[in-house]
């Protein structure tokens, strides 16, 4: 049997109609987004934030697993960071310690890595040659006085001194014998 709808009762179905249509097409390009691999990820973020207890099974494993690859990532980094600081502080640690065998003072080293810093420059050894050569040391640091040779006082070169022509001999002679020696003779 028909039924007889009002004026109003049709308009009213007209627009709870209208209202599902645009539901549907609504549903239907979210549905898109959330399937496009360019859009799905940022779509899915979107709902968690909006509802965060409800689950999204391939979503939330996958944050899971990328907040896992993150952390060792960081810890990687950070492992390797202390790798390049303990090299850095082992290569200043013998930078020092040269220039210290070399006859640097403390306060000499001290101007010299300022210097490596305003120049920029990051071997030591360079930098020791550079402030070797921009401040000599004194003669009488070195040993040296005057224009004398001083080997007299020189303790490898107080045999020398008292008979030259002795030790040259002594020196011809064991050279021989260890000439000999290696090669089996005596």
């Amino acid at each position: 049997m028909p039924v007889t709808l009002t004026d109003e009762q049709v308009a009213a179905i007209r627009a709870q109609t209208e209202v599902w249509q645009r539901k549907a097409a609504i549903a239907d390009r979210a549905t898109n987004i959330w399937n496009d691999p360019r859009w799905s990820d940022r779509a899915k973020a979107l709902w968690k934030e909006a509802y965060p207890e409800e689950p999204i099974t391939d979503y939330d494993l996958e944050q899971r697993v990328n907040a896992r690859f993150e952390q060792e990532r960081k810890t990687r980094e950070e492992e390797r960071e202390k790798e390049r600081q303990a090299d850095y502080d082992k290569q200043i640690a013998t930078g020092r310690d040269r220039a210290k065998q070399r006859g640097f003072t403390a306060e000499a080293v001290e101007r010299m890595e300022k210097m490596m810093v305003e120049k920029g420059i990051r071997d030591y050894d360079d930098a020791m040659d550079l402030m070797a050569a921009r401040e000599p040391r004194p003669a009488d640091e070195i040993g040296n006085s005057g224009h004398f040779w001083n080997h007299d006082k020189q303790e490898e070169w107080k045999e020398v001194a008292k008979d030259p022509e002795q030790w040259g001999f002594e020196q011809i002679r064991r050279a021989v014998v260890a000439d000999a020696q290696q090669r089996g003779i005596r």
